[in-house]
């Protein structure tokens, strides 16, 4: 049986697109991992991307020095990663799946021009945080160098939205195959939905550059029958105690626990609405097609957002729910408030007949696929 190692700088078990590349390839591949976690799989090799070194002055001066001047190589090829490709270099894999671009030159120093290697970019690394000052002067030079150098030296690519496979096509000189980041098929049924109580719903990272106090703000222009659940991940806890303080007058906004990635689903089909605001305050945001759009569908929820572009496509096309004029809090408003019941069911029903067509099954047979056509090349 052919061997594939994914590479990840996540943690396995939650990070939706490492799911769906085991589940789509554990069944006719040996599978190996290596992230900051273990994969829920118990029989699936582990090994640890990241080891905290000793702390050394001396290191840490090298290693900013490196970077200031742009020393980019040097800087990337610490002992850690070094001693991590002499460990996985002797088990001869056929196909290394990279996830990110961090992953990506160390995916081929262990590939070593001998096995194949499929990179999976979530984001458009090269404009990923374009709206923070600080990425902009320091870290943006390291990652067009990181893109521009090993994008086109990977065999296969993927990114997930149309935007993005646009912008990396014109810019790196390698065109991505689009995988969108559909979740899958739930066999759930549409909630049934109290006329007094509209329950709304946005799950997922609490980032400050995704401005989640819109949605909170959009509470004081909405009729009494709308309630709003935060679930959020916080990836700063001063952003999520600015969130918690902002809603703290409000008595229809409640923040909840998460729940796991594989709960989320069965989890809030218990709402109405699911919601995202989304400013384009940077490309990826712009360009935008996340898990949790796919997690309402799978839900059975109405979908509300902003018009994102390419979230608006696929609300549009199946006529999932409302799309906003722009994006601020009374446009979104404005649209929940002139919904009725009978709109409601009607959107629901809409979202129930699309869940199957907009589920990961076509994506997993496409990484079946493309895995297969590497292997034979």
């Amino acid at each position: 049986m052919k061997k594939i190692l994914i590479l990840s700088y996540s943690h396995l078990s939650s990070d939706p697109r490492i799911i769906r590349q085991i589940k789509a390839l554990n069944e006719n591949y040996c599978i190996e991992t290596c992230g900051y976690s273990a994969p829920l799989e118990k029989n699936i090799k582990f090994y640890p991307i990241y080891k905290a070194p000793s702390f050394s002055l001396i290191r840490k001066t090298k290693r900013f020095f490196q970077f200031i001047f742009r020393n980019y190589e040097s800087y990337y090829w610490d002992n850690g990663k070094l001693n991590l490709v002499k460990e996985l270099l002797k088990n001869n894999y056929n196909l290394i799946i990279a996830n990110d671009i961090h992953t990506l030159p160390l995916a081929l120093k262990i590939a070593n021009k001998k096995s194949k290697v499929y990179f999976d970019a979530h984001e458009y690394h090269l404009l990923e945080f374009n709206d923070n000052f600080i990425w902009k002067i320091f870290h943006k030079p390291n990652m067009y160098y990181l893109c521009e150098k090993y994008i086109p030296m990977a065999d296969a690519f993927s990114t997930v939205s149309n935007g993005i496979v646009e912008a990396y096509s014109k810019n790196v000189g390698a065109t991505p195959f689009l995988l969108p980041n559909m979740v899958s098929y739930q066999n759930l049924k549409p909630s049934l939905i109290n006329d007094n109580k509209i329950k709304i719903i946005h799950h997922g990272a609490a980032i400050p550059s995704r401005k989640l106090e819109l949605m909170i703000e959009m509470m004081n222009y909405l009729d009494e029958r709308f309630t709003l659940d935060l679930m959020l991940v916080p990836s700063s806890e001063k952003y999520m105690i600015y969130l918690k303080n902002k809603a703290n007058n409000y008595k229809n906004i409640n923040f909840i626990s998460p729940v796991k990635s594989s709960e989320i689903c069965n989890f809030i089909n218990q709402y109405t609405i699911g919601l995202y605001i989304l400013p384009p305050l940077n490309f990826n945001n712009k360009h935008a097609l996340p898990n949790k759009f796919f997690e309402f569908i799978q839900a059975r929820l109405v979908v509300a957002i902003s018009p994102s572009s390419e979230m608006e496509f696929y609300t549009k096309k199946y006529n999932l729910g409302v799309v906003a004029d722009n994006f601020t809090p009374q446009s979104m408003a404005e649209k929940l408030n002139k919904l009725t019941i009978s709109e409601i069911e009607q959107f629901k029903k809409n979202v129930d007949a699309a869940a199957i067509l907009l589920s990961d099954d076509e994506n997993l047979i496409k990484i079946n696929t493309l895995v297969s056509d590497l292997l034979k090349s």
